[in-house]
């Protein structure tokens, strides 16, 4: 779930493994890429919702990820 919003700059792969507090998502700023959703949980990234170059809201998801 993404904690701040912006334009997507970068998201992780379908079939990336991921570890609890790894980033998943940056979104640009003033300051420059900055994270905006961390994994919850280690596993296996299943569906990414949204695009490199698209916009996000804080509180949307943006990856699914089935635990290990």
């Amino acid at each position: 779930t993404a904690v701040i919003g912006g334009t997507v700059a970068s998201v992780v792969s379908v079939g990336t493994d991921v570890r609890e507090g790894d980033v998943l998502l940056t979104v640009d700023s003033l300051a420059g890429p900055m994270a905006a959703a961390r994994a919850d949980s280690s596993g296996t990234v299943k569906e990414v919702k949204v695009k490199t170059g698209g916009t996000v809201a804080p509180g949307t998801v943006v990856v699914v990820v089935e635990e290990k």
